[in-house]
């Protein structure tokens, strides 16, 4: 669970309420224009070097997405285990100081595509075969974690890279750094320690959603896509410029169109020797 063993955000608090849903399909309140802006942020979602963290919660995921409008609007938070329950998480973010980086305890647990020391399947992407974000139980530790999961995929470029510390339960110590959860003698962490990142990544950084039923049960999981590309829409009504692509974890684009996973990599290819850019 390397999206991980310290789960995000999962503090008791208000919740952004889910909006009607719109019976009219994914695209129809969606200009021309913003639907090329998102699929503009579209890509291979098991490309070596990608970042990717798993939302975990405590309560079935249909109908609303625990705490996914508040990772929307104030992005993902550093926050440790004891808070105050009266206090949202960006409040209590806010005040314990993390933002002027007093907050030292707190990080973000998260997986790269490619920088595991297991072997997996070649025949699944990662996110399909990391317990989070896979949909799958935790080892027994958390039994009331429940299928099926979210993942966020972000831009790690403006964040630095540390050595591993000593201490493997140890959080990076200033801002926008981040570094391997291993031993000293792993090459590579585990698929379930991950890396870990303070304090903050911001929504500008998000790239995109993993939802973890496959293409083939949309149908029976359309709840779960409505309810998470219905509350992105609502938080982000004045900046649709943050609204990213929905994928499944085989790689397959749900919205803001729906492409196979190999479509997805052909339209990915295409698109960027358009713009001069190696895929």
């Amino acid at each position: 669970m390397g999206e991980g063993f310290r789960p995000n955000i999962e503090q008791p608090g208000s919740e952004t309420p889910v909006p009607e849903q719109n019976p009219e399909g994914l695209e129809s309140v969606l200009s021309p224009e913003v639907v090329e802006a998102i699929m503009g942020k579209v890509q291979d979602i098991d490309k070596k070097g990608t970042a990717y963290t798993g939302i975990s919660r405590s309560e079935p995921i249909y109908g609303m997405p625990h705490r996914l409008g508040e990772i929307l609007k104030y992005g993902l938070l550093g926050v440790d285990h004891h808070y105050s329950s009266g206090k949202t998480p960006y409040e209590y973010w806010q005040r314990d100081g993390a933002m002027t980086g007093t907050m030292k305890g707190s990080f973000i647990n998260f997986n790269i595509v490619g920088r595991i020391r297991e072997k997996i399947s070649p025949d699944k992407t990662q996110i399909a075969q990391t317990d989070y974000s896979g949909g799958k139980l935790n080892d027994g530790s958390r039994t009331d974690i429940i299928s099926p999961a979210i993942s966020i995929i972000f831009d790690l470029s403006s964040y630095k890279e540390q050595p591993a510390p000593r201490d493997f339960f140890a959080g990076p110590q200033s801002s926008r750094k981040y570094h391997a959860v291993k031993h000293k003698s792993a090459e590579q962490p585990s698929l379930e320690s991950g890396f870990a990142l303070s304090y903050r990544i911001a929504p500008r950084k998000f790239r995109g959603i993993v939802l973890s039923c496959p293409l083939n049960q949309i149908d029976e999981n359309s709840s779960l896509l409505d309810s998470v590309r219905l509350q992105m829409e609502e938080v982000n009504k004045t900046k649709p410029e943050f609204l990213v692509p929905i994928y499944d974890i085989n790689g397959n684009l749900l919205y803001p169109k729906q492409m196979s996973y190999d479509e997805v990599k052909k339209f990915v290819a295409e698109r960027d020797a358009e713009k001069g850019r190696t895929p």
